[in-house]
């Protein structure tokens, strides 16, 4: 293994192996508001990797994830002495007599029940001072795909690929990392690696964002072996709903090759989006679409990154996910007599946590 994809394999497992302590939480009633706005009064169980876990008076008990948590606030408990209350009563009473007496026509109410505890809920959680910290958590995902077949001609294809995000108000943090190994008769027809990390700044209150990716390609069965690029720009929300997600960007950056004919940096423009459908709770559409203008000679020289994926979520005990999903790269000057367009089909399992 050449020693850029063993840095990168040593990255990828360093953020694997990194924790994220949650801190401990014992039950007591909390407003739990959620990341859509709406608020939960419920007893707070315990907080743990999987999210905030809550005994609800109508829902019984349900667990949040952490993701979908904006603040959880602990419900103040005012108590009240019983004597003291019962003096009160006692001299409310006294009152009412001394009232009767001086004036006959006049009859007090009578002594309202002093009762020993009395429990009195924020009329919002902005009026709580105690708060407890959600930390948000990381959603991981493998993949795994293999195919075969032995005869006349025999070939092998696997493509594996790991991927986590974290979602909260301020951040958005992605990396994504795969590799694809054809084998045709005893020799490699496809060995490709890919790895991009990817940071979105997001603007309080409003639907822009500041992005930035990074992106390191191992292809080698290009003009090129090795190929690094940097991205930075805008995005805007253009929709955002319960079940649809259409972010648009558009940045300025550089590309370079290395072991190619042209190793110069390349300026150059991007013009994507990403999107997400949720169709039901157990299938999902995504895409990604990114354009590269080069500015060394525009607008002639470009390339063009697509990728699709339909997934289902398969009923088992292990949160498990079928993805058919496919890949184009397209560039309209490739060097070496390479073709332009590399398609690239595939049917993975997938293991979240």
């Amino acid at each position: 293994m050449s020693p850029p994809i063993t840095c990168i394999t040593g990255f990828v497992l360093a953020l694997v192996a990194t924790q994220f302590p949650l801190p401990p939480a014992s039950a007591q009633p909390v407003v739990v508001r959620l990341s859509t706005g709406e608020t939960l009064s419920a007893t707070l169980v315990s907080l743990d990797d999987d999210g905030v876990v809550l005994d609800h008076p109508v829902l019984g008990r349900l667990t949040v994830r952490h993701r979908d948590v904006d603040s959880l606030v602990v419900r103040e408990t005012v108590r009240i002495d019983s004597d003291r209350a019962t003096s009160a009563s006692d001299g409310a009473a006294n009152a009412g007599t001394d009232l009767a007496t001086t004036a006959p026509d006049v009859h007090p109410a009578p002594p309202t029940a002093a009762t020993e505890t009395a429990t009195v809920t924020p009329a919002s959680p902005d009026a709580v001072d105690e708060k407890l910290p959600v930390a948000p958590d990381w959603v991981s995902r493998i993949e795994l795909g293999l195919s075969g077949a032995s005869g006349n001609t025999s070939n092998f294809n696997l493509r594996t690929a790991f991927n986590t995000s974290r979602d909260t108000r301020e951040f958005l943090t992605k990396l994504d990392a795969s590799y694809t190994l054809g084998v045709t008769n005893d020799e490699k027809s496809t060995d490709r690696a890919e790895v991009q990390g990817r940071n979105d700044w997001k603007l309080p209150g409003s639907p822009w964002r500041v992005f930035l990716t990074g992106t390191f390609e191992y292809d080698r069965f290009q003009d090129w072996n090795y190929r690094a690029s940097a991205i930075a720009g805008p995005g805007y929300e253009l929709i955002r709903s319960d079940t649809v997600l259409l972010l648009l960007r558009a940045g300025a950056g550089f590309s370079r090759e290395f072991a190619g004919a042209d190793n110069r940096f390349n300026p150059e423009l991007n013009v994507g989006g990403d999107y997400e459908y949720t169709i039901t709770d157990y299938q999902r559409l995504v895409a990604r679409a990114d354009i590269f203008p080069s500015l060394l000679n525009f607008p002639s020289d470009y390339r063009i990154a697509l990728n699709g994926a339909y997934e289902v979520r398969l009923n088992t005990a292990v949160p498990l996910l079928l993805k058919l999903g496919v890949e184009n790269r397209y560039e309209s000057e490739p060097t070496g007599g390479k073709r332009r367009n590399d398609l690239l089909y595939f049917l993975n399992i997938v293991h979240s946590f």
